[in-house]
């Protein structure tokens, strides 16, 4: 077990948190049994998926479509006054409904189901309300932190074809190791007044008055959590008081309107450590879904030395002053789409290993957030209910289980 200090393993350890396209085709089928069904989505058969491909396979005429399909969101009304009175745009919405939510969608059992479902229905609103054709793509970073040079060289920060690049650099005294930004976006589809932002932005990113965990726990600590179907592991202690997100990330007023720009904050050197290939087969080489999903997400009782995809993608890009930096709004640069859907690839690609279908019926980890040992309110189930505010109705975990399974319809280019 590594011992940590006090400012470095909240910081560091929160850290690591967050060929043409084919329409999807889907058929009507009875609506989701349940206690209240007209609550929950109705259900469909998947017959032709779309198909998602990692953004440097797309064409220039696709990248464009997608880039301006985000552009028309941002312009569109919004629909979730309800969760986020301060949005102005549709944009906004997602959001608002992530940042209302983020204290109880992050180190939970359905972690990676909620963000799936949340992905997929932005990419309903590109494709139904802004014309978009093709389907969501991802940022595949292990290329890019492989060939290295500076990512503002990369394709998906290109200023014409791409998200643009970083903003200016504003110096803070930060627990991210060579961040280089800290500004406003200066180029590409995404710069202010263009692509403008109505949540936010929060107060500092980080407290640092929060007692942090005394331990860290290496990948080979005492299984204890469950699935539906197997004995699962994962690399967590007995927690007595459970830490809040809200204990290290002070939340959005999402009632206010504050137009304002898109920040990036580049930390190529912490990309680099986090996602590089190494971590990436790490992550895959795990055994059950409770392992896989702790080692995806990272957390406060991950040892800092392992990197985690989720938050490398998140700090790599926002550093400590952007956008993808604040786990409450970190939807506010469209790179947070492109990132999550990378990790709904990794896990695909992960489900698709196991044998004889079981990875698409294994699930463990706590309702509660960080409740690994269930002192509060025990395990995630397939039947568990997932909610996205105003964006979808509610979706059984079971059916977010297989990304071609019914409700939803989409497959990946490549595994």
């Amino acid at each position: 077990m590594t011992i940590l200090t006090t400012q470095t393993a909240v910081v560091l350890s929160l850290a690591c948190l967050l060929a043409a396209n084919v329409p999807a085709e889907v058929s009507a089928a009875p609506a989701v049994a349940g206690s209240d069904s007209s609550k929950l989505h109705a259900y469909s058969v998947c017959k032709k998926p779309l198909i998602r491909k990692e953004w440097r396979n797309l064409k220039k005429s696709e990248q464009k479509s997608y880039l301006n399909a985000v552009l028309c969101l941002a312009k569109k009304p919004t629909i979730a006054k309800r969760s986020a009175p301060g949005a102005i745009s549709r944009y906004d919405d997602f959001v608002g409904v992530h940042a209302k939510q983020t204290p109880e969608i992050h180190f939970v059992g359905y972690f990676l189901h909620w963000h799936r479902y949340f992905v997929h229905a932005y990419e309903k609103a590109l494709r139904e309300e802004c014309g978009y054709k093709g389907a969501q793509p991802y940022w595949d970073y292990t290329y890019d932190v492989t060939k290295g040079g500076n990512m503002t060289s990369w394709p998906l920060f290109d200023k014409t074809y791409g998200f643009g690049g970083n903003g200016p650099y504003v110096p803070y005294v930060s627990f991210i190791p060579g961040r280089t930004g800290g500004g406003c976006v200066q180029d590409g589809p995404f710069t202010y007044p263009q692509f403008s932002l109505s949540l936010g932005p929060a107060p500092l990113p980080i407290r640092f008055d929060v007692p942090p965990p005394t331990e860290t726990i290496s990948t080979s600590a005492t299984p204890i959590l469950t699935t539906t179907t197997t004995t699962s592991t994962s690399p967590v202690p007995t927690t007595p008081t459970l830490p809040k997100m809200t204990d290290f990330f002070p939340p959005t007023n999402l009632t206010i309107s504050n137009p304002h720009c898109l920040k990036r904050d580049f930390a190529p050197q912490y990309l680099s450590d986090q996602v590089n290939i190494s971590n990436y087969r790490l992550v895959l080489s795990q055994k059950d879904f409770a392992s896989f999903a702790f080692l995806l997400e990272g957390g406060p009782f991950v040892d800092p030395s392992i990197g985690t995809l989720h938050g490398g993608g998140h700090f790599g890009v926002g550093g400590s002053l952007g956008g993808m930096s604040d786990p409450f709004l970190s939807p506010s640069d469209p790179v947070f789409y492109m990132h999550h859907t990378n990790l709904d690839r990794v896990w695909w690609k992960w489900q698709k290993a196991g044998k004889k279908g079981e990875r698409y019926r294994d699930v463990a980890g706590p309702i509660v957030p960080f409740d690994y040992q269930n002192t509060v309110k025990g395990n995630v189930t397939l039947d568990y209910v997932t909610h996205l505010e105003e964006l979808g109705k509610g979706a059984k975990v079971r059916d977010l289980m297989d990304t071609k399974g019914g409700f939803l319809c989409y497959d990946y280019e490549e595994l």
